[in-house]
């Protein structure tokens, strides 16, 4: 308990005490304080705060509860309904329901994008000089890579179909002249000639462009990528494609001659694949040779195991034809 010692007035804890100014009254003539002479205490608080402004609660909110509630609701189902809409249309266009595109026609959107990004400059140059397929860039250029090698094959595949029709129709002719064309026709559509080809001409591709590059890569001085070696091996097979093509159509008027263009043509792949990988990967003159013998070994062996395959499928076709 403290007191003032000038007024002798008890001061509450936490109060700021001020003497107020005596009153002369009759009382304090007579030597008596009044109680209306007493100093009057100003209770305050020792630190005044900052006003701080009102929050409203919502316990105490104007707005009731149930209509706050169904106002939340429409503006809830508002935000979700556009998602919930989005997600139910692409699992309909990832299973081919209705109300998304289907794979078929996303495949062709694409492929449609890809053909458009196609330099057909390019292209027509490659035709033109096969060796400008060594300008080529991976980043940008690797369809071009890709439609050599589909054009390669199909170019084989092409004369592999003009080769079979040329010796069904010498079978044909044949059993016809002896009275038995229902026989020879029959025969003659049952002979496994493009399918084998067509899988000796993807091997033989493959291990053609797969060995340039793994010895090319090793062998020179320049390391290129996957992309880079697709783009530019691949796109010199675009001439070889055109080759064959030329071939298939020679096999109508002359087999011989068809024959002729397939051997130069094989000859031409295998010569320009060595000399563009050679140029592409920077191999000195004194590797040049440990980079083509590998390479040749290694076609030439995958070749030799295809054309085995494909004559033992063929003798075996031929003898459960005739029942030997």
């Amino acid at each position: 308990m403290a007191y003032c010692s000038n007024c002798g007035t008890r001061i509450e804890p936490g109060e700021v005490h001020v003497c107020g100014l005596e009153k002369e009254t009759p009382d304090r003539e007579n030597g008596f304080a009044g109680e209306a002479d007493r100093v009057t205490l100003q209770k305050q608080p020792a630190f005044a705060l900052a006003p701080q402004p009102e929050v409203s609660s919502p316990m105490y909110s104007e707005t009731p509860p149930q209509a706050a509630s169904a106002q939340a609701v429409p503006a809830a189902a508002a935000q979700v309904a556009p998602a919930a809409a989005a997600g139910a249309n692409g699992a309909g266009g990832a299973s081919g329901q209705p109300g998304g595109p289907s794979p078929a026609a996303r495949w062709a959107e694409s492929a449609k994008a890809g053909l458009a990004q196609i330099d057909t400059a390019k292209l027509v140059g490659l035709l033109r000089n096969p060796l400008s397929a060594l300008k080529l860039q991976g980043d940008k250029d690797l369809p071009l890579g890709v439609i050599g090698i589909a054009a390669s094959l199909l170019g084989f595949v092409l004369w592999a179909w003009s080769f079979k029709h040329r010796v069904i129709g010498a079978i044909y002719g044949g059993f016809e002249d002896l009275g038995l064309g229902d026989f020879g026709s029959s025969m003659s559509a049952e002979l496994p000639i493009v399918g084998p080809l067509l899988l000796t001409g993807l091997v033989s591709l493959a291990v053609l462009l797969a060995a340039s590059y793994l010895i090319g890569v090793r062998r020179g001085e320049q390391k290129l990528d996957w992309r880079e070696g697709l783009t530019r091996l691949g796109g010199l097979q675009l001439f070889t494609g055109a080759l064959f093509l030329v071939g298939a159509l020679a096999m109508f008027a002359s087999p011989s001659l068809s024959f002729f263009l397939l051997s130069a043509t094989l000859l031409l792949s295998l010569s320009l694949t060595l000399h563009a990988s050679i140029s592409a990967f920077r191999i000195a003159e004194e590797r040049a040779f440990l980079f083509m013998l590998p390479v040749v070994a290694i076609q030439v062996c995958a070749v030799l195991i295809m054309l085995n395959a494909f004559s033992n499928q063929l003798g075996g076709a031929f003898g459960g034809m005739l029942g030997l």
